[in-house]
């Protein structure tokens, strides 16, 4: 199964109507734009016809007017193309040129417009593929049938389902680490972090902090804690789970106790226990490792210096073993960002206090339920406990037992690096919840959301992730807007002259500028010249013209044509006009109305 959902989904972060999106294969992405493209240019050159007709009813009158003018009025009636009216209009003025007055300031502002519509148009038909760029890399995950969360097996008692939870739980805790060494630092690898919807789960520290215990439980006083928030944490914009939102906030506040037993089943005493909170003990024992130099940590604190008989010096630490005491509390939001929120609780307490305190649809109460798995396993205990010294970050400076110099506050690098882990294990447990678990080992079992619990099942085909994996989307409300402009534009430039004809015709205005646009048509003179020189029997069907009979006729006889027609004869009448005389000069004016027309032709020309 395609990893990638391919179809229509909505991004519910952007919305049901910006949100809507459309993902393609990779191959029906790029027919997609390349229609779009193709699309953007039709509707350049419609929208050109329909510039074209205005600027020629606007300019057409019945008042004389020069050659230059109604030259104009023909490649505005005759250019399909900016370009190619832009390239007729620029020989105007080279060769009307002081044979028309104002020439170049006639003709090269329509050069110009021509010319900067056709870059113009040419820039958004580029552009046109940005309709994908727009909606990022963000996929919606097609979901499978092994969608669900691992639990262990139904004897969890038994050696193989210890054994498989085990392993479940280091290599958990082995990916998230890696992730959050890669991804959560100053310098977040590319390659790595480009997975989940955010990189990394942004969050606050504060040093110096109240401590959460009773006091006198804290090293360094009952102000010396420190603190990890995370900021409000939109279960869709950061979690990528594809439903209207859940705000959620997880708090961890670490501080110090200056021994312990090392005991793991334990129940906290009343100095330690805290209310509606998750209580994780940390022992940091250096056993044999030696220090380079002192180290002021209170955690890693080595002060005792050890003089070696060869020569040289290292330190050994100041304790056998410190404690460090993490209090975990969490907080559930409805998707208003300004909306109501439940009490700081545990991770046991969410559902609790979410049916409490919150007003939830269906839907949203299955994401806290979702979200409430993946917390249960993402906290410092579950990633200390099966890795032990290897989730510890100072060793990694270290060459045998030889430890090299640390800060003074290491062990605050420390819990860093331990919530840092525990947040990229709710990154990576939410994701996988949709796709199945990757690691199933003997002894444990997936489980999946049946048929009966719509809301769970709906889980499975609601997580997103920040990789196109081989497929283009693409903003359905982009493609809408683009089509349905484009879409008018067309439709308008084929019934405009139709449309604008029937009104003219209608209020008995603008009958010349009707007259004008049917007569300046390529094709009307094309017959004018054909029906001049005798060739074929012409008739109007709709104002196009076409032969009365199946005849056929050479365009131009090359006994009796020359391969140009000449020009009328005519003499000057007035300053920069060329009129017909009448009388015996009447035969060399061509008939561009057609023989009814053509005495009214003439005697119009004459007596102007």
């Amino acid at each position: 199964m395609d990893p990638v959902y391919q179809g229509v989904w909505i991004d519910w972060s952007k919305g049901p109507i910006s949100g809507a999106t459309l993902t393609l294969s990779e191959r029906g992405g790029g027919l997609l734009i390349s229609f779009v493209a193709a699309f953007v240019a039709v509707v350049g050159a419609q929208l050109w016809r329909i510039i074209t007709f205005l600027a020629h009813q606007i300019r057409s009158t019945d008042e004389p007017r020069d050659g230059l003018h109604h030259q104009q009025q023909n490649i505005l009636r005759n250019s399909s193309t900016p370009g190619g009216a832009a390239w007729s209009f620029l020989l105007e003025t080279r060769y009307w040129s002081g044979r028309a007055r104002y020439s170049l300031l006639r003709t090269l502002p329509w050069t110009v417009f021509g010319v900067t519509y056709l870059v113009l148009f040419g820039v958004l038909s580029t552009f046109s593929s940005q309709i994908s760029n727009a909606v990022g890399s963000a996929r919606l995950i097609s979901g499978g049938d092994n969608c669900g969360f691992w639990i262990p097996g139904e004897d969890a008692a038994s050696d193989v389902a210890l054994s498989a939870y085990h392993q479940r739980m280091a290599n958990e805790s082995i990916i998230a680490s890696t992730y959050a060494r890669a991804c959560y630092g100053p310098n977040p690898d590319p390659l790595s972090c480009g997975t989940y919807p955010v990189p990394a789960l942004r969050y606050e520290t504060k040093r110096n902090t109240t401590c959460p215990f009773a006091s006198g439980m804290c090293l360094g006083g009952d102000t010396a804690a420190f603190k990890l928030t995370t900021e409000r944490l939109d279960s869709h914009k950061q979690l990528g789970i594809n439903t209207p939102g859940v705000g959620y906030t997880v708090l961890s506040v670490a501080s110090l106790a200056p021994h312990g037993d090392g005991s793991l089943g334990w129940i906290p005493i009343n100095d330690l226990a805290v209310e509606n909170a998750d209580i994780d003990l940390v022992f940091i024992a250096p056993n044999a490792i030696r220090f380079q130099a002192p180290v002021d940590d209170p955690v890693f604190g080595a002060h005792y210096e050890i003089q070696l008989s060869g020569g040289g010096t290292y330190y050994e630490a100041d304790e056998y073993n410190v404690a460090i005491a993490c209090a975990n509390t969490y907080r559930v939001c409805d998707s208003n960002p300004t909306g109501r929120c439940t009490d700081k609780v545990g991770v046991t307490q969410i559902s609790t206090a979410v049916a409490r305190q919150l007003n939830l649809n269906s839907r949203q109460l299955a994401t806290v339920q979702r979200t409430q798995m993946a917390l249960t396993v993402s906290n410092m205990h579950s990633q200390v406990s099966t890795r032990l010294s290897g989730a510890l970050r100072a060793p990694e400076s270290a060459d045998g037992l030889l430890q090299s110099p640390l800060p003074s506050n290491q062990w605050e690098l420390e819990v860093s690096g331990w919530f840092e882990a525990s947040l990229a294990r709710l990154q990576y447990l939410t994701q996988e919840y949709a796709t199945g678990p990757a690691f199933v080992p003997e002894g444990s079992q997936v489980w999946s959301p049946g048929d009966n619990d719509p809301d769970a099942l709906a889980m499975c085909h609601s997580q997103m992730i920040n990789d196109a994996l081989g497929t283009t989307s693409f903003s359905i409300l982009g493609l809408s807007i683009v089509f349905s402009i484009g879409g008018m534009i067309i439709l308008v430039s084929l019934v405009i002259d139709t449309a604008v004809g029937w009104v003219q015709t209608l209020l008995r205005k603008g009958l010349a500028k009707k007259q004008a646009w049917i007569h300046d048509d390529k094709l009307q003179m094309q017959r004018v010249v054909f029906e001049r020189t005798g060739l074929g029997l012409w008739q109007s069907i709709n104002g196009f013209p076409v032969t009365r009979n199946n005849e056929r006729f050479r365009a131009f006889d090359p006994d009796r044509s020359p391969s140009v027609p000449p020009l009328m004869a005519s003499s000057a009448t007035a300053p920069g006009y060329t009129m017909a005389q009448p009388g015996n000069n009447r035969d060399s004016v061509p008939n561009i109305f057609g023989n009814k027309d053509s005495d009214v032709f003439v005697r119009e020309m004459s007596n102007r």
